[in-house]
């Protein structure tokens, strides 16, 4: 840990984000794409909040330990949250370059996989920002709530989609609360179990679906690389995304665990 660190205090950020992608050996900023070659707020937050949780087990009596802990802490406090809102909207934006300031105009509205972003950000003692800002941005002023009902499962928020929405922002955030948009608990069993009955249902007849062989998540696929849902099904089971909740589904993902072995094998 005291590498990693290292690397990252001295990696590229851009206002106190990293970037999407980093050159592993100098540091450096690898583009994205042509104009996301600078900050990436979101990609930053799930690195902040890894930072924070290994934070949390080391022994501030402890020399080594309380150095890394005053270390990871200047690197949260560095990150300029509130930079990104740009000019101060009411919304957070996803990315900021250096050459292409603000042209990925991508704003960050609604439940995905950024809800850990508009927690850390809210929370940061050094760049905040205020409750406005999640209100009309992740809650979209209330419309983020839809109670929409998916193979007679019900969503709070949203529509389906892949399943490490409900993942990211959880290896940090514990899923057992709500606020006044949904019970995030409620939210995330419910989105696995609609993941899980699409492929029970299996619309578009693909071979293998089954109840012990599901979960669309975003990965690679025969064309390259695709964020698979129940909305955007192109016929490829990702381990990872039953596998990743067996929080939420344990039954199911041990069901999918098994057939994954035992009857797929290598």
């Amino acid at each position: 840990m005291k590498k990693i660190v290292s690397f990252l205090e001295n990696a590229d950020r851009f206002h106190g984000a990293w970037s999407h992608w980093i050159n592993g050996n100098t540091g450096k900023v690898v583009p994205f794409s042509a104009k996301d070659n600078g900050g990436d707020l979101v990609e930053t937050s799930f690195l902040v909040q890894g930072l924070l949780t290994f934070r949390q087990y080391l022994e501030p009596t402890d020399t080594v330990g309380n150095n890394l802990i005053n270390r990871i802490t200047d690197l949260y406090y560095d990150v300029e949250w509130d930079w990104y809102r740009k000019n101060n909207e009411q919304v957070l934006y996803w990315h900021w370059s250096p050459n292409f300031n603000w042209e990925m105009n991508f704003p960050m509205y609604g439940y995905y996989e950024q809800q850990i972003t508009y927690f850390l950000a809210a929370a940061s003692p050094t760049h905040s920002i205020p409750k406005s800002v999640y209100t009309n941005g992740f809650g979209k002023n209330g419309a983020i709530v839809k109670n929409n009902l998916f193979y007679n499962i019900k969503l709070p928020l949203e529509s389906p989609g892949p399943l490490f929405w409900v993942h990211y922002s959880y290896l940090g955030l514990d899923p057992h609360f709500s606020d006044g948009y949904a019970n995030y608990w409620e939210q995330n069993v419910n989105a696995t179990l609609i993941n899980q009955a699409h492929c029970i249902a299996n619309p578009r007849n693909y071979v293998g679906y089954s109840d012990a062989c599901w979960g669309l998540t975003s990965s690679d696929n025969q064309s390259g690389y695709s964020a698979h849902s129940p909305g955007n099904d192109l016929g490829v089971i990702t381990p990872t995304a039953a596998l990743s909740s067996f929080p939420y589904t344990p039954t199911e993902s041990m069901k999918a665990l098994k057939f994954f072995y035992y009857t797929l094998g290598d």
